[in-house]
């Protein structure tokens, strides 16, 4: 190993990581199609240096299609890692095909003592380059037989294969270095795979890094990542005092987060944020005493993604009772309807809301609503979206009149460091 690349992951471990990991947990890393188990090398460095048993594993990804490749790689790692006696959980690092690979073991096969698994830059729903550059003379000698099962077509065996059954977190990235290939994807993308078709039914957390298709697997930041989520079951590190820059197409919001009173709701938002899934929502609701159709009257805007499907499963409900956050002008909160099934969508109050709270008679069953964090820029960003026109039209009578015309735009939403 070079020093430089030894102090760097020393650094790193000393900065990033949780905790180290005991060495009864090995990792299996699975390299993408057409690299070698050296593409993953500083990978599984890090990883071996986090306390867990690394095992980068080399295979002919060029030479066999997924249904042989899958049960080659996937059972040379299980060998090696059966022969340490003190093994008690396996885990997956993939990069690319690798990921692939890996559905497709487990759509035929159980491994007992599965941990968890991250897939860096996986085509889960295909990739459309694999269709539209299929007739480049020599693409089939680069990519050999396991290239033509990664698209969309009728060959594509990652739409073949179903949702996640197992602990999966997604690593996605929206740099290219390869223009012909992006010219032909949806943006944004990697260089080999849109951001949207790395996604996957059942995954529990995604994330994407400004990274390519090509390098993410060996840098720093996706490194990071996959140790933490090896580690705890999650990207996300959560501070207290998190802030988050969101801007809209009427300003810019900074909210500030607390995790410490909320870790559920604020962890919930952060992967959200993490994995882009706000960003091209709006904010389209906008409830005031002059058109509210509940009791007592709020004023509060409402954003998120509307009608899209949320990316992950509905959280537990935190109420102001046990955060002791009440809402107060410029808090946000999730929306829900039934306990428990806050996904996406948020408000952000105008003014105190206590009938927003725990016990208060906003919502028939009294437990509130679940504040996260407050505005700490941008008010008057939050009070122009309220000033907005809301004369949409609407068969629910209960937002009648709340609806804006011209929704406001979320563009995008980002951490602030």
């Amino acid at each position: 190993m070079q020093a430089g690349r030894m102090n760097w992951i020393a650094m790193f471990l000393a900065l990033f990581t949780v905790s180290t990991a005991s060495a009864d947990e090995c990792v299996i890393l699975l390299h993408g199609l057409a690299r070698t188990s050296a593409s993953m090398e500083t990978m599984a460095e890090a990883i071996d240096a986090a306390g867990f048993v690394a095992i980068n594993i080399d295979y002919p990804s060029r030479k066999y299609p997924i249904e042989e490749l899958a049960p080659m790689a996937i059972g040379k790692g299980l060998v090696s890692c059966e022969s340490n006696d003190a093994i008690e959980k396996v885990h997956f690092v993939s990069h690319s095909l690798g990921g692939i690979l890996v559905r497709k073991y487990l759509s035929v096969n159980d491994i007992p003592r599965l941990g968890r698994v991250v897939m860096l830059g996986p085509p889960n729903q295909g990739s459309a380059a694999v269709d539209k550059l299929g007739d480049v003379p020599g693409i089939d000698w680069v990519n050999g037989p396991a290239g033509r099962q990664l698209g969309k077509g009728a060959d594509s065996v990652p739409l073949q294969l179903g949702p996640a059954e197992f602990e999966l977190g997604i690593i996605a990235g929206n740099r290219s270095i390869d223009p012909i290939t992006s010219a032909v994807l949806d943006d944004p993308d990697d260089g080999k795979v849109s951001v949207e078709d790395t996604k996957l039914e059942g995954m529990d957390d995604f994330i994407v890094v400004e990274h390519s298709h090509a390098f993410m697997m060996r840098l720093q930041k996706p490194i990071e990542l996959t140790i933490r989520f090896l580690q705890t079951g999650s990207f996300i590190e959560m501070r207290q005092g998190e802030r988050v820059r969101m801007v809209t197409s009427l300003g810019i919001i900074e909210l500030e987060l607390y995790p410490d009173e909320a870790p559920i709701t604020v962890e919930n938002f952060l992967r959200l944020v993490g994995g882009a899934h706000l960003d091209g929502g709006t904010f389209y609701r906008v409830v005031s005493p002059e058109n509210d159709n509940g009791s007592p009257v709020i004023s509060v805007i409402q954003g998120g993604i509307g009608d899209t499907e949320s990316p992950f499963p509905p959280i537990a409900h935190e109420t102001t009772a046990t955060t002791n956050l009440p809402h107060l002008d410029g808090s946000i909160s999730m929306a829900r309807a039934e306990v428990g099934t806050a996904t996406t969508e948020f408000f952000i109050c105008i003014g105190d809301q206590p009938a927003l709270d725990f016990g208060g008679t906003r919502n028939a069953d009294g437990q509130g609503f679940a504040v996260f964090g407050q505005v700490v820029s941008g008010m008057d960003v939050v009070r122009a979206i309220h000033e907005s026109p809301a004369d949409a039209l609407t068969d629910d009578a209960y937002v009648q009149g709340q609806i804006l015309e011209d929704p406001v735009d979320i563009i995008s939403l980002r951490r602030l460091r």
